[in-house]
C-alpha cells in the first residue's frame, strides 16, 4: 500500500520529539505509528491489514 506524501511528511516532524536522531530513527518511528496517530494524519485505512485499520508507511519511505 502506498501513502500519500503528505502523511509522510505529516509524520516526520512528529518522530523528532519522539526520540528520533537520525533518518533511520525516523524511519524506524514512522513505521512503529499506532493506528490513532495514522487517521489523525489522514493516512488511507486498510481493512484487509491488522487491528485499527491502518497500515504504517514503511521503515524505508522516509528514507
Amino acid at each position: 500500500m502506498r501513502h500519500r506524501l503528505a502523511v509522510v511528511l505529516a509524520l516526520t516532524p512528529c518522530a523528532v520529539p519522539a526520540g528520533a536522531t537520525s533518518l533511520l530513527a525516523v524511519g524506524e518511528r514512522i513505521a512503529d505509528a499506532p493506528a490513532h496517530v495514522l487517521e489523525q494524519v489522514g493516512a488511507r485505512p486498510d481493512p484487509l491489514c491488522c487491528p485499527g485499520g491502518f497500515r504504517p508507511p514503511r521503515q524505508r519511505s522516509a528514507g
